[in-house]
Protein backbone atom coordinates (compact mmCIF):
# COMPACT_ATOMS: atom_id res chain seq x y z
CA UNK A 1 0.00 0.00 0.00
CA UNK A 2 1.30 3.24 -0.66
CA UNK A 3 0.16 5.82 1.92
CA UNK A 4 0.62 9.74 1.80
CA UNK A 5 0.82 11.42 5.00
CA UNK A 6 0.44 14.77 5.48
CA UNK A 7 -0.85 17.93 7.56
CA UNK A 8 -2.76 21.01 6.14
CA UNK A 9 -4.94 24.15 6.81
CA UNK A 10 -8.08 24.97 5.59
CA UNK A 11 -6.48 26.53 2.81
CA UNK A 12 -4.56 23.51 1.99
CA UNK A 13 -0.57 25.26 3.18
CA UNK A 14 1.43 22.67 4.33
CA UNK A 15 4.41 24.73 4.76
CA UNK A 16 6.38 27.84 4.90
CA UNK A 17 10.39 28.40 4.52
CA UNK A 18 10.17 24.04 4.72
CA UNK A 19 9.36 24.10 8.31
CA UNK A 20 5.63 24.09 9.27
CA UNK A 21 3.95 27.51 11.07
CA UNK A 22 2.48 25.00 14.03
CA UNK A 23 2.95 22.62 16.26
CA UNK A 24 0.88 19.76 16.91
CA UNK A 25 1.95 17.58 19.77
CA UNK A 26 -0.41 14.79 19.34
CA UNK A 27 0.17 14.76 15.28
CA UNK A 28 3.32 14.50 15.65
CA UNK A 29 2.61 11.57 17.69
CA UNK A 30 0.50 10.27 15.25
CA UNK A 31 2.95 10.78 12.85
CA UNK A 32 5.50 8.86 14.55
CA UNK A 33 3.07 5.95 15.78
CA UNK A 34 2.14 5.27 11.92
CA UNK A 35 5.27 5.82 10.02
CA UNK A 36 7.80 3.71 12.73
CA UNK A 37 8.93 0.35 10.65
CA UNK A 38 8.29 1.50 7.39
CA UNK A 39 9.61 3.62 4.73
CA UNK A 40 9.49 7.32 4.20
CA UNK A 41 10.01 8.69 0.96
CA UNK A 42 10.35 12.22 0.84
CA UNK A 43 11.83 15.20 -1.31
CA UNK A 44 14.95 16.58 -1.25
CA UNK A 45 13.58 19.63 0.49
CA UNK A 46 11.68 17.85 2.92
CA UNK A 47 15.08 15.91 3.62
CA UNK A 48 17.09 18.86 4.52
CA UNK A 49 13.94 20.53 6.96
CA UNK A 50 14.29 17.40 8.51
CA UNK A 51 18.01 17.19 9.11
CA UNK A 52 17.70 21.36 9.95
CA UNK A 53 14.43 20.53 12.50
CA UNK A 54 15.60 17.28 14.23
CA UNK A 55 19.30 16.87 13.19
CA UNK A 56 18.86 13.48 12.30
CA UNK A 57 16.11 11.54 10.01
CA UNK A 58 13.64 10.06 11.07
CA UNK A 59 14.49 6.78 13.93
CA UNK A 60 13.20 3.05 13.30
CA UNK A 61 11.98 4.10 9.57
CA UNK A 62 13.71 3.40 6.29
CA UNK A 63 14.53 7.21 4.93
CA UNK A 64 14.37 7.54 0.87
CA UNK A 65 15.20 10.75 -0.38
CA UNK A 66 14.16 11.35 -4.47
CA UNK A 67 16.48 13.61 -5.72
CA UNK A 68 17.27 14.76 -9.24
CA UNK A 69 20.60 15.58 -8.82
CA UNK A 70 22.65 12.58 -9.85
CA UNK A 71 25.38 13.69 -7.37
CA UNK A 72 22.96 13.42 -4.51
CA UNK A 73 23.82 11.19 -1.50
CA UNK A 74 22.63 11.61 2.03
CA UNK A 75 23.67 10.25 5.31
CA UNK A 76 21.99 7.17 6.55
CA UNK A 77 19.43 7.16 3.40
CA UNK A 78 18.91 5.26 0.34
CA UNK A 79 18.69 7.82 -2.77
CA UNK A 80 16.52 7.53 -5.45
CA UNK A 81 16.49 9.72 -8.38
CA UNK A 82 12.23 9.73 -9.58
CA UNK A 83 9.77 8.84 -7.05
CA UNK A 84 8.94 5.55 -9.48
CA UNK A 85 12.11 4.11 -8.26
CA UNK A 86 11.77 5.17 -4.60
CA UNK A 87 8.23 3.28 -4.92
CA UNK A 88 10.23 0.17 -6.55
CA UNK A 89 12.89 0.16 -3.75
CA UNK A 90 10.26 0.74 -1.00
CA UNK A 91 7.69 -2.26 -1.96
CA UNK A 92 10.87 -4.82 -1.72
CA UNK A 93 11.29 -3.34 2.25
CA UNK A 94 7.83 -3.25 3.39
CA UNK A 95 4.19 -3.66 3.08
CA UNK A 96 3.04 -0.18 3.63
CA UNK A 97 4.90 2.94 2.26
CA UNK A 98 4.68 6.64 3.28
CA UNK A 99 4.87 9.42 1.33
CA UNK A 100 6.10 12.59 3.74
CA UNK A 101 6.42 15.85 1.65
CA UNK A 102 7.23 17.87 0.61
CA UNK A 103 4.63 19.63 -1.95
CA UNK A 104 6.23 18.33 -5.67
CA UNK A 105 6.39 15.00 -4.01
CA UNK A 106 2.85 15.11 -2.77
CA UNK A 107 1.81 16.14 -6.51
CA UNK A 108 3.53 13.42 -7.96
CA UNK A 109 2.83 10.54 -5.57
CA UNK A 110 -1.37 11.44 -5.55
CA UNK A 111 -2.04 9.34 -8.98
CA UNK A 112 -0.07 6.43 -7.24
CA UNK A 113 -1.60 6.69 -3.33
CA UNK A 114 -3.88 3.94 -2.25
CA UNK A 115 -4.50 6.07 0.99
CA UNK A 116 -4.24 9.49 2.54
CA UNK A 117 -3.82 10.29 6.10
CA UNK A 118 -4.78 13.90 6.49
CA UNK A 119 -4.65 16.52 9.50
CA UNK A 120 -6.86 19.16 8.24
CA UNK A 121 -5.75 22.30 10.80
CA UNK A 122 -9.09 24.74 11.45
CA UNK A 123 -7.34 27.59 10.44
CA UNK A 124 -6.24 29.13 7.40
CA UNK A 125 -2.18 30.46 7.01
CA UNK A 126 -0.35 31.72 3.86
CA UNK A 127 2.73 29.57 2.65
CA UNK A 128 4.46 28.53 -0.21
CA UNK A 129 3.87 25.03 0.03
CA UNK A 130 0.71 23.56 -0.44
CA UNK A 131 -0.96 20.32 -0.58
CA UNK A 132 -2.66 19.56 -4.22
CA UNK A 133 -6.35 19.65 -5.04
CA UNK A 134 -7.94 16.29 -4.28
CA UNK A 135 -11.01 15.02 -6.80
CA UNK A 136 -13.45 13.89 -4.84
CA UNK A 137 -14.54 11.59 -7.32
CA UNK A 138 -11.34 9.11 -6.57
CA UNK A 139 -11.53 9.31 -2.57
CA UNK A 140 -13.79 8.24 -0.06
CA UNK A 141 -13.06 9.57 3.39
CA UNK A 142 -13.59 6.03 5.96
CA UNK A 143 -12.92 8.12 9.48
CA UNK A 144 -12.51 11.44 10.69
CA UNK A 145 -11.35 12.14 14.45
CA UNK A 146 -12.02 15.91 16.31
CA UNK A 147 -9.38 17.31 18.62
CA UNK A 148 -10.03 20.76 19.49
CA UNK A 149 -7.48 23.25 21.08
CA UNK A 150 -6.38 22.92 24.51
CA UNK A 151 -3.17 23.72 26.28
CA UNK A 152 -0.92 21.67 23.64
CA UNK A 153 -2.55 22.59 20.51
CA UNK A 154 -3.36 26.31 19.36
CA UNK A 155 -5.78 25.05 16.77
CA UNK A 156 -8.09 22.27 16.78
CA UNK A 157 -7.85 19.56 14.00
CA UNK A 158 -9.36 17.10 12.48
CA UNK A 159 -7.31 13.52 11.36
CA UNK A 160 -8.56 11.91 8.23
CA UNK A 161 -8.37 8.77 6.32
CA UNK A 162 -9.38 8.96 2.41
CA UNK A 163 -8.84 5.44 0.65
CA UNK A 164 -9.06 5.67 -3.19
CA UNK A 165 -12.10 4.25 -4.68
Amino acid sequence: MISIIAAQTKNRMIGIDNDFPWHLSDDLKRFKSLTVGHSVIMGRGNYEHLLKRIGKMLPDRTSIVVSRNKNFKAENTITAHTLEEALCVSKHEDNEVFIIGGAQMFAYALAHADRIYLTEIDVELEGDAYFPVLNKAEWKETSRENHPVDEKHQYSFDWIVLDRL
